[in-house]
């Protein structure tokens, strides 16, 4: 059979088979397989083999169930009800204090995990339900958490910078710090959009009458010390030199296990719950990967990439217009596909031909990383919607989710546009340090 059409064939059978709700890992491994059967012979099979191998003796992902395991021991072990409370007593009395502290106690998550579901399913069963017990706006308590739970994936350490370093041959070190000012300042803007909502319509996040003395909120601030400690573990590590960004993911976890000791939450219960949910987290995550590097191999010996270079290269544009182009499919993309597919769908087109047009690629990793955390909550398919849903308390509708979601939405375009404006964001910190 003919090649050359292939690859088109290729990019239309993945994308349909996600429609119809195909999971993303038989998706893109299906189509792959298919495709070399049709394309060539039985021997091509031999491409399965080598993408999975590859993977399987790559130091990269030993990284991945580490993270997901420090993920899953700060949702099981009640350090996040601790450090929900601790800011609960500072920042309740303020407009809009419990939604600020949402956001804060997500950025503090994110340091800490590099995941995104452990951080919405945790503050969706833990603020939630006290913002909405104090009368706090359903759409501005249900945007308060799920837009800031994206952090995890942008605020180092990230699962997703060390699959897009994998494809893209950036160093994780690099995307890792590059990532911090972004994450921080999205953060930021957060909360500057509930404080400026606060003021323009007070009822939409009353503060709470309860006085709290000045002895209860010191002492509540012991809960904030063990994951700053553990912050400092393996943001520290990798800045120091003292590991690389893989190895900094088991001093993590070791930091958060001694964490839950002196919590004195640990238990033989929750090793066991842990370790059964890092097992099935990393085995999807896996999964996934396979899929998405047999489909990237396949599509690359066809001669995909180079169709899609002349496609776009080749069209009578600017380089900043075939970005913007390339953003806005990323952006509409992730409204109707899984953000782990655009990963591996989009990240081996893009890249080599972002770097052709003189853009940096760290800087275009970090936009790519914020579009993919706005994938995360964009109707209809966005995870955290689903996560969210999930944890709600049963008057919540999925339409209410829906409707809470787009402020947010406009909020972290905006902070796209910002990186966009001014590159300096992402690459000032990574071009201070030495990897």
């Amino acid at each position: 059979m003919s090649t050359e059409w292939m690859p088109v064939i290729m990019l239309v059978g993945v994308v349909a088979a996600l429609l119809i709700g195909v999971h993303v890992a038989w998706a893109m491994g299906g189509v792959a397989v298919i495709s070399m059967l049709l394309a060539w012979n039985f021997d091509s099979l031999f491409l399965v083999i080598s993408s999975v191998y590859g993977v399987m003796t790559s130091s990269f992902y030993v990284a991945l169930p580490l993270f997901i395991a420090m993920g899953v021991i700060l949702e099981r072990s009640g350090i996040a009800d601790a450090l929900y409370q601790a800011f609960y007593v500072w920042a309740g009395r303020l407009r809009g204090g419990l939604a600020l502290a949402t956001v804060i106690i997500c950025v503090i998550f994110a340091a800490m995990t590099g995941l995104t579901g452990a951080s919405c399913i945790t503050m969706g069963l833990v603020a939630l339900p006290s913002m909405l017990k104090r009368n706090y706006d359903k759409n501005l308590a249900i945007g308060s958490v799920v837009a800031p739970s994206t952090l995890g994936i942008l605020i180092p350490p990230s699962v997703v910078m060390i699959m897009l370093g994998t494809i893209a041959r950036i160093s994780v070190g690099k995307l890792f710090f590059a990532g911090l000012i972004p994450g921080l300042c999205l953060g930021g803007i957060f909360m500057l959009y509930i404080v400026i909502r606060g003021l323009f319509n007070p009822a939409l996040c009353p503060p709470i009458d309860t006085d709290v003395s000045l002895k209860d909120k010191l002492l509540s601030l012991k809960a904030v010390i063990l994951p700053f400690a553990t912050i400092f573990c393996v943001l520290g590590a990798i800045f120091f030199g003292i590991a690389t960004p893989t190895e900094s993911a088991s001093i993590g976890v070791l930091a958060i296990f001694l964490s839950t000791v002196i919590n004195r939450s640990f238990s033989w219960k929750l090793i066991l719950t842990a370790s059964y949910e890092t097992f099935r987290l990393t085995v999807l995550n896996m999964w996934i990967i396979f899929g998405a590097l047999i489909f990237s191999s396949t599509f690359t010996a066809l001669g995909g990439i180079q169709m899609m270079e002349k496609l776009i290269l080749g069209a009578d544009m600017s380089p900043w217009s075939i970005l913007i182009v390339i953003l806005i499919i990323i952006f509409i993309l992730g409204m109707f596909i899984d953000p782990f597919a655009i990963i591996f769908l989009v990240g081996p087109l893009t890249f080599p031909m972002i770097t052709k047009l003189g853009f940096d690629p760290i800087w275009y990793a970090i936009v790519f990383v914020e579009l993919i955390c706005i994938a995360y909550v964009t109707p209809p398919f966005g995870v955290n919607l689903f996560y969210m849903k999930s944890v709600a308390p049963p008057e919540i509708s999925m339409g209410d989710i829906f409707n809470a979601s787009w402020p947010f939405v406009g909020i972290m375009l905006v902070s796209v546009l910002l990186i966009l404006l001014f590159p300096e964001i992402v690459l000032w910190l990574p071009n201070k340090l030495v990897f």
